[in-house]
C-alpha cells in the first residue's frame, strides 16, 4: 500500500481497490477428463476440477458424466466450466492419451450471453497428458527430460519417414537423446498415413512434454512454420508465452499443443496428484 501510494502516487482508495482485485485473485484450474488410459478411447466417468488459488486456498469440484457418450462429456464440461471463479483464470486440460488429439479444447462449453462458445476462444487452455501427472514413474521421466531442455535451441520437426515406422522412430528418438545433454524446446509432428503406430504416445511415454502435433496430411510447410515461430523469442517467452502464440498463428490447422511444465504454470506450483483419483479435502 505504501509503495502504491507513495512511490506511484496513487490514491489510497484506488490502491486498496487494486490490491483486492489483483493480488491473490488469480486461479489456476486443472480440469481433468478422468478415464482409463488405454489403447481404446475410454469414456470419462467424471470431470475433476482442481482450483489452485494464488492466495493459497484450494478446492476441487467433481462433475459426473451421466452416460458413455460425447454429449454426456460435453454437458459435464459445461457444468465444470460454470463453476470456475470470476477473475483471471488459467486453465490446463488433463486427458488420457486417446483424448488429447480430439480437439476438446475447441468444444463450445463457455456460456456467453445465453449461447455456448469455444473454450479455446475464452480460456486458452493448455493440454497435459494425465499420466504425466498421476503416474509416479512417468512424472519422474518428464521431470528428467525437462531438466535437459535448451529453451533457446531450435525446435525439431520429426522426419516424416520416421513417424510411420516404429523401428525408424525408435532409432530417431535414440539419436535425439544420444550423447547430447540438452534437448530441443519442443517437437513438431503428425501421424503418418494409415499406420497403427502411435508416435505421439511414444513421445509422451518417453518423457517429452512439449509437443505440437498436427492432423494427418498436414503440409510440411505448415510444420516447418511451427518450427520458426520460436525465432526471436527469449527463453522465458518460449516457456511461458509460446503456446498462446502457436495456437494463434496456427489457428486454422488446430494442432494439439501439449505443454506439460512439471514446475506448474504462471507462477503456480503444480499440486500433488490426488491419491487414487480421490477428491481433495473440502471438495464437493
Amino acid at each position: 500500500m505504501d509503495w502504491l501510494t507513495g512511490t506511484l502516487g496513487q490514491q489510497r482508495d484506488d490502491a486498496a481497490a487494486y490490491l483486492s482485485r489483483k493480488v491473490g485473485g488469480r486461479t489456476w484450474a486443472l480440469i481433468e477428463l478422468r478415464a482409463e488410459d488405454s489403447a481404446a478411447r475410454a469414456w470419462p466417468d467424471r470431470i475433476v476440477v482442481d482450483l489452485v488459488r494464488e492466495d493459497g486456498q484450494g478446492r476441487t469440484h467433481n462433475v459426473r458424466c451421466t452416460a458413455e457418450s460425447e454429449e454426456a462429456v460435453l454437458m459435464a464440461l459445461r457444468s465444470a466450466i460454470s463453476k470456475l471463479p470470476e477473475g483471471e483464470v488459467c486453465v490446463d486440460l488433463l486427458m488420457p492419451r486417446r483424448w488429447l488429439d480430439t480437439g476438446v479444447e475447441h468444444w463450445e462449453v463457455v456460456q456467453v450471453g445465453g449461447a455456448y462458445e469455444s473454450m479455446s476462444r475464452h480460456l486458452e487452455p493448455r493440454l497435459r497428458w494425465s499420466m504425466h501427472y498421476h503416474d509416479r514413474w512417468l512424472r519422474e521421466r518428464l521431470q528428467r527430460r525437462f531438466g535437459k531442455l535448451a529453451w533457446l535451441a531450435v525446435p525439431e520437426a520429426i522426419p516424416e519417414a520416421a513417424v510411420g515406422d516404429p523401428a525408424q522412430f525408435a532409432g530417431w528418438l535414440d539419436l535425439l537423446d544420444g550423447d547430447r545433454m540438452m534437448q530441443p524446446p519442443y517437437l513438431i509432428g503428425s501421424p503418418a498415413g494409415d499406420c497403427d503406430h502411435d508416435p505421439l504416445g511414444a513421445l509422451l511415454r518417453d518423457g517429452y512434454g512439449f509437443v505440437v502435433w498436427f492432423g494427418r496430411d498436414t503440409e510440411e510447410a505448415v510444420k516447418q512454420g511451427a518450427v520458426h515461430l520460436a525465432t526471436g523469442l527469449s527463453a522465458l517467452e518460449r516457456r511461458h508465452d509460446l503456446p498462446h502464440a502457436l495456437a494463434a498463428k496456427l489457428k486454422q490447422h488446430r494442432p494439439t499443443i501439449i505443454w506439460s511444465d512439471p514446475d506448474g504454470r504462471a507462477g503456480f506450483q503444480l499440486p500433488a496428484p490426488r491419491r487414487g483419483g480421490t477428491l481433495r479435502r473440502g471438495a464437493r
